[in-house]
């Protein structure tokens, strides 16, 4: 969830909505938030999935504001 939360500002767009992440901010996050080189392959599989589910509430909530 820390490195989750420090990705936060690190979305890439495309005409507005939200893509995904930009991962080239990894190594500095994996710094800041003193991941362990070990456990960074789970903590990454994690991040996808909160990823995709994050990505599918945005959009969702862009539809339902669109639709009024």
């Amino acid at each position: 969830m820390r490195v989750f939360s420090a990705l936060g500002t690190q979305w890439r767009t495309d005409s507005g909505y939200a893509t995904g992440f930009d991962y080239s901010a990894l190594p500095e996050i994996w710094r800041r938030t003193k991941t362990n080189p070990s456990e960074r392959d789970d903590v990454f599989d994690c991040l996808q999935v909160m990823e995709v589910a994050a990505l599918e509430h945005m959009h969702r909530a862009r539809k339902v504001k669109k639709n009024g």
